[in-house]
């Protein structure tokens, strides 16, 4: 018996059809990733407080928003650098870091050096808090159309304006 091409390939997409499928039914679920924790949003609100210019009001909404189209990845270090920095907070003040008062919530970056240190993915607690919070929470404002404005930026990555914001 001799097949031709047609049925050689009607076979071979059967086939691979039927693995496939069976492939998939032996693929475990995979879960929504969870987003951050009400602590850890309360957490960057205050650093958010403490970085962003006296004219910007931050809100919850807008911080979950940025963080809500983060990686799991980043989630998860963001999640473990404010673990951290409320365990330095509870060490220093005797309660976590969004409870603190702005200026002494200021006095304790400064005192850990995230103002001096080179932001790390992975370091010093002072590197995490500066690339994971500090740095997070200043891209999501310079790209947000609002608070690019403050900047004398009309027109941030991610948001069209064209012609209109030359004139």
């Amino acid at each position: 018996m001799k097949l031709t091409r047609r049925e050689q390939l009607s076979g071979l997409a059967v086939a691979t059809a039927g693995l496939s499928s069976a492939l998939y039914a032996f693929d475990e679920p995979t879960r929504a990733p969870a987003g951050l924790s009400d602590g850890v949003v309360d957490t960057l609100l205050a650093v958010a407080e403490v970085v962003y210019p006296s004219d910007v009001d931050v809100s919850e909404a807008f911080v979950r928003s940025y963080t809500d189209g983060m990686s799991d990845v980043r989630l998860r270090e963001t999640r473990r650098t404010v673990d951290d920095l409320n365990r330095r907070a509870r060490q220093v003040f005797e309660q976590p870091f969004a409870a603190v008062p702005a200026s002494k919530r200021d006095s304790l970056l400064r005192h850990l050096g995230v103002n001096r240190v080179q932001p790390k993915l992975q370091g010093t607690l002072a590197g995490r808090v500066r690339f994971h919070l500090v740095n997070s929470l200043l891209f999501a404002l310079f790209t947000h159309p609002k608070g690019s404005e403050l900047y004398g930026i009309s027109n941030p990555r991610g948001h069209p304006g064209g012609v209109e914001t030359l004139l």
